[in-house]
């Protein structure tokens, strides 16, 4: 597809530029065909109050996120026209670009903001109702679980991209690192768009409010601190001594019953786990009146999820599971596709970085590899429709740095097989409230549902089902329609994040928190790896660390 070239300026109110600043047009500059045209310097837009004095000793030694880095302007865009403010109209006619991004804080003039034909796109990271600020810190300091982002029109009010991040309370120093490198792609994604013809989407109009930027006083600053500590401390603790137990239950319902508003399912528990294991990711396939029941068995000792299988009678197995599919890497939430007669099988296995897809040859133990879908991409708990001619895999991704619970990407594809094509649009959602897939999509009275967790007070805490309302190639948007809470009755009410249905019947899975010795012992090995890796670092040794891995059911 031919791409036409796209120019833009950007619009600097201090001498430099923070690290995201920086990623952000490194990620433009790596979409091809777009150039940065012109830097418009105006600190007189600037209206920063100074900052209070324990404010700064914050800043100094407790609060410094990599993201606010420095980088001088002169490095960050060398060879670049430099344009002060008062010159920049007329440098826009000779010089035309295609937006401006405004990197600083104040407001800029509306005959500026609106000259160029695409506007001036700006970000903010705090809730409408909140002062604007360091990135994600006032979202700590009023104790809001949710830690937006916007990317919005200076001149409109249009929102291009939005996206919610949950609030790392005990480090509002992560926080920031979080919410910026969530965000930092998002104009190379609209660029994209621009380039192909299409133009951009905005999510919705909403006139962002011209709020000045504002740093804790020092009575603020001070209780930043002490809340900070005791919200570290709690976190380390639980974090130590508490893990979470899942078993799986049965409910006598079909799955678009949990569309309805006063709907209570009445969830039949099997057996508990042994101590030190948990059963979670369940998924259920029926076949001559035979019913069999795949999902994660994870034990805490090794800390490694694999596939089991079990024939079930109503909610009790027939027999004990066995083990499915046992490779040395952790798998998890064995979806499975009925298709043209067969039955396959894509498990998560982020860890290997890629989709793999196996057919099921003696149920429900025997399978067999049947090709990759995805290489080199991290999935994390891939659901896979066949809908309106096409196929469409829904997943997150398990990268490095980033939650594996936010980002929701999408492929699509011809056929089962490929080949597979990711969306232009990736992620199509940031969201940590419904962004991971909990469960197959589902038709219901000719619209398309999607479960999603809602992680935003705690990993796997409800589910939310939304209903697709656009589903093309190059483009998608979905709408919550229900929030379903944990079961309040029974043993398992601390969290739900798996709903698969068949026929007349819906099976979930529940949490519960407990104290298990080899949680604990897992978790400490990791915390005390994370210091000695911290160390090796800081003293320039080498060493293995005392670490594993964490994964999530």
């Amino acid at each position: 597809m031919t791409q036409r070239p796209v120019r833009y300026g950007l619009i600097v109110t201090r001498s430099h530029l923070e690290a995201w600043e920086s990623r952000c047009m490194d990620h433009l500059q790596a979409q091809g065909g777009v150039e940065l045209a012109l830097v418009i310097e105006a600190p007189e837009l600037d209206p920063s109050p100074p900052a209070s004095l324990l404010w700064r000793l914050v800043r100094q030694c407790l609060y410094r996120p990599r993201s606010g880095r420095w980088c001088s302007l002169a490095e960050a865009v060398p060879g670049v026209p430099r344009i002060p403010l008062a010159g920049a109209l007329s440098s826009l006619r000779t010089n035309p670009v295609d937006f401006l991004l405004h990197c600083g804080n104040g407001v800029i003039p509306a005959e500026l903001a609106s000259a160029p034909p695409y506007g001036t796109w700006a970000f903010r990271h705090q809730a409408w109702d909140s002062p604007n600020g360091p990135p994600g810190l006032w979202s700590v300091f009023r104790g809001e679980v949710i830690t937006p982002a916007f990317l919005h029109r200076c001149d409109t009010g249009e929102i291009l991209r939005e996206g919610a991040l949950p609030t790392l309370f005990h480090s509002p120093s992560r926080n920031a690192d979080q919410v910026c490198q969530e965000s930092v792609t998002w104009p190379a994604v609209i660029c994209r768009a621009i380039q192909e013809e299409r133009r951009p989407h905005p999510i919705r109009s909403q006139k962002l409010p011209s709020t000045p930027f504002l740093t804790p006083t020092n009575g603020q600053a001070l209780l930043l601190l002490l809340r900070t500590a005791g919200r570290w401390l709690r976190n380390t603790l639980e974090t130590l001594f508490l893990d979470a137990q899942w078993n799986i239950g049965v409910v006598d319902q079909p799955i678009h019953r949990f569309l309805e508003p006063d709907f209570k399912p009445a969830v039949r528990w099997l057996p508990d786990p042994p101590r030190g294991r948990f059963a979670a990711d369940c998924f259920v396939w029926e076949r001559e009146g035979r019913l069999f029941l795949f999902f994660e068995d994870l034990d805490y000792r090794s800390y490694k999820g694999r596939i089991w299988g079990v024939e079930l009678k109503g909610a009790h197995p027939l027999g004990a599971p066995v083990t499915v599919l046992d490779p040395p890497t952790h798998l998890s939430y064995p979806y499975l596709i009925d298709h043209q007669g067969v039955l396959y099988m894509v498990p998560e296995s982020a860890e290997t970085r890629e989709v793999a897809l196996y057919r099921a040859v003696e149920l429900p133990g025997r399978w067999e590899r049947a090709g990759v879908l995805l290489r080199d991409v991290p999935a994390v708990d891939s659901s896979l429709i066949e809908y309106e001619g096409r196929w469409w895999l829904f997943a997150t991704l398990a990268t490095e740095t980033g939650d594996p619970n936010v980002n929701l990407c999408l492929w699509h594809a011809p056929a089962l097989h490929g080949p597979w094509e990711p969306h232009p649009g990736n992620p199509v959602k940031t969201d940590i409230r419904s962004a991971r897939p909990a469960g197959p999509p589902f038709v219901w009275q000719g619209k398309l549902y999607r479960p999603a967790q809602d992680c935003s007070r705690t990993y796997g805490g409800r589910v939310v089902l939304l209903r697709i309302d656009r589903l093309t190639p190059t483009e998608f948007q979905e709408e919550p329609v229900r929030w379903l809470d944990p079961p309040s009755e029974g043993p398992y009410s601390e969290g739900v994040h798996t709903l698969c249905g068949v026929g007349g019947m819906t099976v979930l899975d529940g949490k519960r928190t407990v104290f298990d010795l080899h949680a604990c012992r897992h978790a400490l090995r990791r915390k005390f790896g994370r210091i000695w890796n911290k160390l090796s670092r800081l003293t320039g040794r080498s060493g293995a660390p005392v670490t594993g891995p964490s994964p999530q059911p």
